[in-house]
């Protein structure tokens, strides 16, 4: 559904229909992480909050929800933070890019 390159290039996090989350490093030609079940419906958009630095991302999902994810903290499977609100399916996010 939804591919962004980190800013060094050297990953790619992905998006799905099945609401995974995917990071592929670029360099090693493998998958570094494989999160099921991040949301309850299809995820449409993912990217990289900050351009330098690859441990923080974002999906927006047809859930209505928009969730911040830590690659740090990854091992609970639970986002580091969750934005509600919104009355329908959330089909782009984006970052300025600068971390904040």
């Amino acid at each position: 559904m939804s591919t962004k390159f980190s800013g060094d290039g050297n990953e790619i996090v992905c998006a799905t229909k099945t609401a995974e989350l995917l990071c592929y490093d670029v360099i090693g030609n493998r998958m570094i992480t494989r999160l099921k079940t991040t949301h309850t419906d299809e995820i449409n958009s993912v990217c990289f909050v900050n351009r330098q630095h690859s441990n923080v991302i974002l999906t927006g999902s047809d859930d209505s929800l928009v969730k911040i994810w830590d690659r740090r903290a990854l091992n609970s499977n639970r986002p580091a933070g969750v934005f509600v609100g919104h009355s329908e399916g959330i089909t782009n996010v984006c970052s300025k890019g600068d971390g904040i």
